[in-house]
């Protein structure tokens, strides 16, 4: 569909962004990605591998770190081309669970005058409920004993909403939710465009579980109880990328508010992705689809 001087033009307008100036590694693995990708080269771990950390490079550590900085290379392209490219004829993008780019025209919005209601995120708590009663009420051997075997320790996630400290209308200081800002950058990022606005405000200290997500405590704890299995419970703000190393995680809570997560999830998943779709008046669209290949 395109011819190579237009892929690599907009490459270099991608790299020469705001979005990317500041970012060393992910500017050389999208280089890499798309240029490799042009020339018909078989992408894999071991070839990233080499290119990011050269003689450093050690399979057996470093390929968790590659799905990482994917997945973080595929959050930045979506940041751009929703702010300094949205207008950009290609688009650039990795599938999840892939290393190769994939390079597409850019589709025109639709208006659409027709009013329709918001739906609100329990969608994604109605799924966490289901997966639940699925694999806690009738518990499969091949889901569970894996994790009960591994020596790993376990920690069950839920999901908490984020909020922001600042003065009230009654002239007091309290936390304040805005749908669209779910985490410490995206407020960082709201602040840098309205300096004016935010600067009496601050990300707060704590964060609230709302009940359709704490409920999901119970079942685990009866189930884990009855196995004789310890875990741990955490909020989702405390999760960090290099705990999948060395512990077992379990998310329980909305998917919509967690792109970071569902990224890292697709590509360690061998089975089926997850992919959240917001479209407009904040309608969502929860898509679960089954990976190609053999069933692990």
């Amino acid at each position: 569909m395109f011819n190579q001087s237009e892929i690599i033009n907009a490459l270099t307008k991608v790299l020469e962004s705001k979005t990317f100036s500041k970012s060393t590694t992910t500017n050389v693995l999208l280089k890499l990605l798309v240029e490799s990708t042009i020339e018909g080269h078989t992408i894999t771990a071991y070839t990233v591998g080499l290119e990011l950390f050269g003689k450093r490079y050690d399979p057996k550590k470093s390929d968790v770190n590659i799905r990482v900085n994917i997945s973080h290379l595929r959050k930045r392209l979506k940041r751009y081309y929703e702010e300094e490219g949205v207008y950009d004829p290609i688009v650039i993008s990795i599938k999840p669970g892939q290393y190769n780019t994939t390079f597409s025209a850019r589709e025109e919005k639709k208006n659409n005058s027709r009013k329709r209601k918001k739906i609100v995120g329990f969608i994604f708590s109605f799924v966490v409920f289901t997966a639940v009663a699925f694999f806690l009420l009738k518990p499969s051997n091949k889901v569970w004993k894996p994790m009960f075997d591994n020596g790993f320790e376990t920690t069950l996630y839920l999901g908490d909403v984020f909020g922001y400290s600042g003065s009230t209308i009654f002239n007091n200081t309290g936390w304040h939710r805005d749908s669209k800002i779910n985490s410490v950058e995206a407020f960082l990022e709201h602040t840098k465009k309205n300096p004016e606005r935010f600067e009496s405000l601050i990300p707060s200290e704590f964060s609230y579980i709302v009940f359709e997500n704490a409920f999901n405590i119970k079942p685990f704890t009866q189930f884990f109880t009855k196995n004789n299995y310890n875990f741990s419970i955490r909020p989702i703000s405390n999760f960090k990328t290099r705990s999948i190393k060395d512990r077992n995680t379990i998310y329980a809570g909305p998917l919509f508010t967690q792109s970071s997560f569902n990224e890292l999830f697709n590509d360690f998943s061998y089975n089926v992705s997850l992919e959240v779709k917001k479209e407009e008046f904040n309608t969502i669209h929860l898509i679960i689809r089954m990976k190609k290949g053999k069933i692990k």
